[in-house]
């Protein structure tokens, strides 16, 4: 899965359910820390617990400078929109 010219699971340890989720709030710390604590499901309609945490437990993922820079003016809501009636999904 590749956005804007990088491969997001490559470069940030993210499963593609995971990256899918990925929302502009999810991003702390002046966007150095992804806090990820939903994953998209396999129909992509929404979102569930990560895998093997239960709900309200989460990570938190270093994020490089460059891509902070890339995501910082970009509108509120998911990073990769999804087709209408699935938001999650490619």
């Amino acid at each position: 899965m590749t956005f804007a010219g990088f491969t997001a699971t490559e470069k940030t340890s993210l499963r593609i359910e995971e990256a899918l989720a990925v929302e502009k709030a999810d991003f702390r710390d002046n966007g150095t820390i992804l806090r990820m604590y939903q994953q998209a499901t396999r129909d992509g309609r929404e979102t569930a617990p990560l895998k093997k945490r239960k709900r309200g437990e989460y990570r938190d993922i270093p994020v490089p400078r460059w891509l902070w820079d890339m995501i910082r003016d970009l509108p509120d809501g998911p990073l990769m929109i999804g087709n209408g009636e699935r938001r999650y999904h490619l």
